[in-house]
């Protein structure tokens, strides 16, 4: 079957596969006309030029599948931050806390429904929001203490020398 086609039958019916014309019935008659030949040539020359179409459109699909996952893997991998900028970060957090702590004070707005109008004050921090500030602080700590390893188990090697029974 593929020995008797004709190379140029066949880029003729992909030609118009890739303009979008996939229905046999409006390609068949242009065929006739042009190369001179039957039906029963254009259907052998069809299934073969469909066949070909195919895995041509399949291998551009999956280079566009391809192209699309590895702009997207490179989105991702550029949102990430490394330990480092994460520790600092978080160091940088602590931080503010810290000078939070040590003002004692904090932005807050008052509202006079009957008036209408808003007031920006400054006030001090109330125990309670203390406590919270300082819990914060203490769990960012801590787990700026596992990034760095702090609390990572120590190992010791163990010999054991002699049977000794496990329970008397």
């Amino acid at each position: 079957m593929i020995s008797s086609a004709k190379p140029t039958y066949i880029t003729f019916i992909v030609d118009k596969l890739n303009n979008g014309i996939v229905d046999p019935k409006h390609i068949v008659s242009e065929f006739c006309i042009k190369f001179q030949k039957t039906e029963r040539t254009f259907w052998n020359q069809w299934k073969i030029a469909k066949l070909k179409w195919e895995t041509l459109h399949e291998a551009k699909e999956k280079l566009k599948e391809d192209a699309i996952l590895q702009n997207d893997l490179n989105l991702f991998k550029s949102g990430l931050k490394s330990k480092e900028e994460r520790q600092l970060q978080l160091q940088n957090k602590i931080n503010e806390l810290d000078e939070i702590l040590l003002k004692g004070t904090t932005p807050d707005t008052i509202f006079d429904n009957k008036a209408m109008i808003s007031v920006d004050v400054i006030r001090n921090l109330t125990a309670i929001e203390r406590a919270n500030l300082m819990k914060v602080q203490r769990e960012i700590t801590a787990e700026l203490n596992k990034m760095g390893g702090d609390y990572a188990p120590a190992k010791s090697e163990v010999k054991v020398v002699g049977e000794q029974p496990l329970f008397n």
